[in-house]
């Protein structure tokens, strides 16, 4: 069940058709592609990659959100993000553990030409929509 892979990318399976609550949205993709587990991630696309020769790499995707499938019917699955909590551990020792136990990342530069410098269509939006493209992770 390709869509326009022109506009969304050759990895785009689907789209989301409906926000259901904070925690749930449902896409249009059912049992024949996806099955519950599975995982997908919802994007943005944006600029066309091209190779040295001009020939196309495909669309940059950005990703907003990884879900997983939690129930899916012929033609459309429902999603949701699901983290890991350690098992017997209280909420009290978790955030405790989220405070000490914190890592950064941080960016630092590389040796570029910065005269060839192209950066890609500025994204930035993370907000999932109804109508935003989704594909399998």
């Amino acid at each position: 069940m390709k869509k326009d892979s022109i506009n969304y990318g050759d990895n785009c399976l689907g789209f989301v058709v409906r926000i259901i609550s904070p925690t749930e949205i449902i896409i249009n993709v059912g049992e024949d592609d996806l099955t519950v587990g599975d995982k997908i991630q919802v994007y943005n696309a944006s600029d066309e990659i091209f190779d040295l020769d001009g020939s196309s790499l495909g669309v940059y995707e950005q990703v907003k959100e990884t879900l997983e499938i939690t129930y899916t019917s012929k033609f459309y699955a429902i999603c949701k993000k699901l983290i890991m909590i350690p098992n017997g551990i209280t909420s009290v020792l978790n955030q405790v553990a989220s405070i000490t136990a914190r890592t950064i990342d941080q960016e630092s530069k590389i040796n570029v030409d910065h005269n060839q410098i192209c950066p890609l269509e500025k994204l930035g939006d993370t907000v999932i929509r109804i109508g935003d493209p989704v594909k399998k992770r």
